[in-house]
C-alpha cells in the first residue's frame, strides 16, 4: 500500500490527474493490523471509455520515474494460474490459452533492447479511468505501477512493454 500512496503523491506533485490521497494523514492507519488508506471522494463519474484510459496512460508514460522504487513490470502474473483456476472454461479453451501465454512470453523474451524505460500503470484500462461529469479524465488504481519500457508506434504513439526485456538496456 506504501507504493499505492506514494505513486498518488507523486502524481498529485506533477499535476497527473488522478485519485488524490489525504495528505495531512500519515499513511497508512494500521487498524487492527490491517492499512487503511485514505483518499479524497471522486465526483460523480462513470467509467473511462478506451479514448479515456488512453489519454490518461499517455500523460503517465510523458513523466520521469520517480525518485522513489517501483518494481519491473510483470505481465504475466498469475496468469497461468488464473488460467487453470477457471471453472467456466472448457479444457480445450484453457489449453488454447496456455499456449498464447506461451507464446507472448517467448515474444515478450525476444522484444529490442533499448528502449526508454518510464512509469506505467501496469493494469490500464475503462474501470481504473474514470471521467467526471465535468469531462475530467481521472487515474485510479495504482497498486500494478511499474517500470516498463515505452515503444513508440507509427504517428508518434506509444506502446508500453515490460521493463524486465530491458536486461541489455
Amino acid at each position: 500500500m506504501r507504493k499505492e500512496i506514494g505513486v498518488a503523491r507523486w502524481l498529485e506533485d506533477r499535476h497527473v490527474s488522478a485519485v488524490r490521497i489525504v495528505r495531512d494523514i500519515d499513511q497508512p492507519v494500521i487498524v487492527g493490523g490491517r492499512p487503511v488508506s485514505f483518499w479524497h471522494e471522486l465526483p460523480e463519474h462513470r467509467h473511462g471509455a478506451t479514448t479515456d484510459v488512453a489519454i490518461a496512460i499517455r500523460e503517465l508514460h510523458t513523466l520521469l520515474p520517480p525518485d522513489f522504487a517501483l518494481p519491473d513490470l510483470a505481465p504475466f502474473v498469475r496468469l497461468r494460474e488464473r488460467i487453470d483456476a477457471s471453472t467456466t472454461v472448457a479444457e480445450e479453451d484453457r489449453a488454447w490459452m496456455r499456449q498464447k501465454v506461451t507464446e507472448l512470453e517467448t515474444a515478450y523474451a525476444e522484444l529490442p533492447p533499448g528502449l526508454p524505460r518510464s512509469v506505467v500503470h501496469g493494469d490500464a484500462w475503462s474501470g481504473n479511468v474514470i471521467r467526471t461529469v465535468n469531462g475530467d479524465v481521472v487515474l485510479l488504481d495504482f497498486e500494478r505501477c511499474s517500470i516498463g519500457r515505452i515503444h513508440p508506434l507509427d504517428g508518434g504513439r506509444t506502446a508500453c512493454l515490460p521493463a524486465a526485456s530491458t536486461a541489455a538496456s
